[in-house]
């Protein structure tokens, strides 16, 4: 968890070890693109694919059809076909006009024949739930890996995610016999089972401090084994396996719901993302009771006793079940429309996205999501003042997650009722302010001594969630008004990967600024000193994050005030190929920049530089 402190920043480190707060940040902070964290938004997974549930059936395609004989079929569907009727091997063209009409899909929850899907989703709620602080238990406290680079490789380990949207385009053109999401979401899983098998059988190194018989380590001793400290990067690639894996699973199943809402009367759409997305919090709710109550050894940043609590490999062999369940659902309890459509060249594709990107409003926008994103910093010095100084533990920081996810339920009910034709500029202010005013008194009360209590640090992030939550909508809103009636998924899909891009960018400024203070505030050697001194470093890092949050209001300029002048902006504006190669032109600037650092965190013997944000080899 990162913990943070930029009042601004998506890209900043949150305030819990655990809890992964979201700091207060107007400019590129999107929650609504931000996906891979525990309590992942499904705003993003709703609109993050290019999903076309208007199949080009041709003559020739004998495939074109229902995959699923008990498929409902509505009472209107052509040809008179009806509830539970098979379908096979034709497509429905009209003479004239060749545009095509297919059985029209009805999702049943009690029908066990379509678990995969909700199966799909609880394990993804689940897995991703108890990874989080499992990797923040082996990393921090295991191995004691510096506040800077477990930044660093927790960006590698969540980089998949800028390919969000080219899994959904693979998805929805390259079907495979015959269908474009099962055999995906199949896949994906089949590759997180993989990686899970395998770290709970990797042999794990003795921990970096010598250990109590009950996990507690003597901090005020030497390390035992102060190599473990660089045993990390099986466990980086392997974390990313798992996330690549469940993007992949992720951009297919959100297709597939996109299908499903398009099916549905007026009246009700949506009713079947909502039955999908109970399964996903009921994934997320097992996995907060299962790490704060029986992941809550003293070794893994805990606080009860090791020998009664379970260990990094055990919790890894229980992810692997819910893992199995869903790869085995996906391949074979996932009813869908087979792949009648024709396959996309990858040059009608990159048309598409060309055009996109060459409208100014879209690249105002993306402007106002990278450049904001980048220009919020975040501290390296969070991780450790919560878990040296204001002594929280991984029970305190899943219980606060738990809180968080109601206290974000009443922020979103503030913003509908009472902001919702508000200036997004005026609540982007507002915001910022008043993040930075709430983020600053428990934290600097913590790092000065003057209060330090585990709860009172944590109290804040909970009321943040109320200030911050209604930007989600905000953020769906400016997307939903930017893109046209056949590319919301290709839209939000590029939105994603711009902030994918532009917020571990941001995570690597701010570890080569941050890593120019010293005594390193990412060494943990250095809390438990706990000097006068080193306190004033610590302060100066969070006030410098402030800052930048207050400087990446600049880019307001860049942010509609509001759904009409956002629909002005499309409207009115023209498009122009300056804007395209702009906008081309930096992405890969910041792809091969973080590559270059991630690839250099993957080496022990060159993450320990200066450009990595380290202190020298």
């Amino acid at each position: 968890m990162a913990a943070a402190s930029s009042s601004n920043g998506p890209a900043a480190l949150a305030k819990a070890v655990i809890l992964e707060k979201q700091s207060p940040s107007p400019i590129g902070s999107n929650p609504a693109w931000d996906m891979g964290e525990e309590g992942d938004n499904p705003s993003l997974e709703m609109a993050s694919t290019t999903s076309n549930p208007a199949f080009d059936c041709s003559q020739d395609n004998p495939s074109c059809g229902i995959d699923n004989p008990v498929l409902d079929l509505d009472a209107s569907t052509p040809m008179g076909f009806k509830e539970g009727s098979s379908v096979y091997g034709k497509s429905w063209i009209d003479e004239e006009d060749k545009e095509v009409e297919r059985p029209k899909m009805q999702y049943r929850i009690s029908d066990l024949r379509n678990a995969g899907l909700p199966l799909d989703k609880f394990a993804l709620g689940f897995v991703m739930g108890c990874l989080y602080p499992a990797q923040n238990g082996i990393l921090l406290g295991y191995l004691n890996m510096e506040g800077y680079l477990f930044r660093s490789s927790k960006n590698v380990w969540e980089s998949p995610r800028i390919f969000m949207v080219l899994f959904g385009i693979l998805s929805d053109s390259k079907p495979i016999n015959g269908r474009r999401r099962g055999p995906y979401m199949a896949m994906g899983w089949a590759l997180t089972f993989l990686a899970l098998c395998i770290l709970s059988s990797w042999p794990l190194p003795s921990s970096y401090y010598c250990a109590n018989e009950d996990g507690s380590y003597h901090y005020a001793k030497d390390p035992c084994n102060p190599e473990a400290r660089h045993d990390y990067v099986p466990l980086v690639i392997l974390f990313g396996m798992i996330n690549l894996g469940t993007q992949l699973s992720i951009s297919a199943s959100n297709g597939l719901l996109v299908e499903y809402a398009k099916d549905e009367p007026e009246a009700i759409r949506g009713t079947t993302q909502m039955y999908i997305l109970v399964a996903r919090k009921m994934g997320e709710f097992a996995a907060v009771f299962l790490t704060a109550f029986a992941f809550n050894g003293k070794m893994f940043n805990g606080g009860w006793d090791q020998r009664y609590q379970l260990n990094f490999t055990w919790l890894c062999r229980i992810l692997t079940v819910p893992a199995g369940l869903a790869f085995l659902t996906s391949g074979l309890c996932v009813r869908e429309p087979l792949g009648c459509m024709r396959e996309s060249s990858f040059r009608a594709i990159s048309k598409s996205v060309w055009a996109l990107m060459s409208r100014k409003s879209f690249f105002f926008v993306s402007v106002w999501t990278m450049a904001g994103s980048v220009v919020t910093l975040g501290t390296p010095a969070g991780y450790f003042v919560a878990l040296e100084w204001a002594g929280v533990k991984n029970l305190q920081n899943q219980m606060a997650s738990l809180i968080g996810i109601f206290t974000t339920s009443i922020g979103l009910w503030v913003f509908k009722k009472y902001f919702l034709d508000t200036s997004w500029r005026k609540l982007i202010v507002a915001k910022t302010f008043t993040c930075i005013v709430m983020d600053g008194i428990p934290i600097l009360l913590t790092v000065f001594n003057v209060v330090r209590n585990q709860y009172f640090y944590l109290g804040e992030p909970l009321l943040d969630h109320i200030v911050t939550a209604g930007l989600d909508v905000q953020n769906m809103l400016l997307t939903n008004e930017i893109s046209d009636n056949d590319n919301a998924g290709l839209v939000g899909g590029l939105m994603a990967t711009t902030y994918c891009l532009a917020s571990p960018f941001s995570g690597i400024l701010s570890n080569q600024l941050f890593g120019l203070f010293h005594p390193s505030i990412s060494s943990r050697e250095n809390f438990i000193a706990d000097t006068m001194d080193f306190r004033v470093k610590v302060a100066l890092s969070f006030v410098v994050t402030w800052s930048f949050s207050i400087l990446s209001l600049a880019f307001l300029p860049f942010m509609p005030r509001q759904k009409q002048e956002a629909r002005q902006w499309k409207q009115d504006w023209p498009s122009h190929r300056g804007f395209a190669y702009s906008l081309m032109a930096v992405l890969a600037f910041t792809f091969a920049y973080q590559l270059v650092v991630e690839l250099m965190t993957l080496s022990p013997d060159l993450a320990c530089m200066k450009f990595v944000g380290g202190e020298g080899c």
